[in-house]
């Protein structure tokens, strides 16, 4: 959205419009999505809803990726801008966007906005949204360990290498628990090892507008393709399944799609 449609409205502070402005005259291609608001003790006239007090910045050529964040502290009021390209900073934003950069005057964060808004390269969007993927590779180990804790009694959790020990050792159980427990380690020890430390590896895919990235887990650069059906069949089968999947959810064996541009492919 175009800063200008803000500039009349009783719902953002006034200020901060105006540094939005400023940014988007030097850099066109700046566009905002309204952020948090400020419904504390809101001013008078002001949209009841709240002030609003932060906008996501998006390039128009990506209306998807989030490239910086900028707002006006609704405690103290100084202006911040904060991005993964602002190289150091004593503040570090708090969703793991970058860091932040603040200053009671708009035209220091102007400065910095003029050097820092810009394309994100596919390393820095993997970091933006590497918490759902990895979120929903630990709910999975948690909850393989938890299903086998409750067949076992409880003995995965404390016993698990030292029933195998005694299992290579010919032992034999009396107590039946004890039993059931060793036969369903050395049965299922394979699958166990798999979930125990589970950490597969992964492809990463970006579509951008004029072409597509995607990088292994080891990979240190990106392979960049002109679109998607110059993909590996192995990664478009499973983006299917993802795109007929709630954006957001981890799908075992198959991945998780963030959104329209970014998924996370298990091979």
């Amino acid at each position: 959205m175009n800063i200008q449609s803000f500039l009349d409205a009783k719902s953002v502070d006034s200020e901060l419009v105006a540094l939005l402005n400023d940014i988007q005259k030097a850099i066109p291609s700046a566009t905002y999505s309204a952020g948090e608001k400020n419904t504390y003790n809101p001013p008078e006239g002001c949209d009841p809803e709240g002030l609003t007090v932060s906008f996501d910045v998006f390039l128009s050529d990506d209306p998807y990726t989030r490239v910086a964040v900028v707002g006006r502290d609704k405690y103290d009021k100084r202006f911040y801008i904060v991005n993964r390209n602002i190289e150091s900073s004593r503040n570090h934003y708090g969703r793991g966007e970058g860091n932040r950069k603040e200053s009671i005057y708009a035209k220091n964060v102007l400065a910095v906005a003029k050097k820092t808004i810009k394309p994100l390269n596919i390393h820095q969007v993997m970091e933006m949204y590497k918490n759902n993927f990895e979120r929903g590779i630990a709910r999975l180990r948690s909850k393989w360990g938890y299903d086998l804790n409750q067949r076992t009694d409880g003995v995965y959790n404390v016993a698990y290498e030292d029933m195998l020990l005694l299992a290579s050792k010919g032992y034999q159980p009396i107590n039946p628990k004890f039993s059931n427990a060793m036969s369903i380690f050395v049965r299922e020890r394979e699958q166990i090892e798999k979930y125990r430390q589970y950490n597969p590896n992964y492809c990463f895919v970006w579509v951008e507008p004029d072409c597509v990235q995607f990088i292994t887990k080891h990979e240190k650069e990106p392979t960049i393709v002109s679109g998607l059906n110059e993909l590996p069949e192995s990664l478009r089968s499973k983006m299917f399944v993802l795109d007929i999947t709630d954006e957001q959810t981890f799908v075992e064996d198959i991945g998780l799609k963030e959104n329209k541009t970014a998924y996370w492919v298990l091979p």
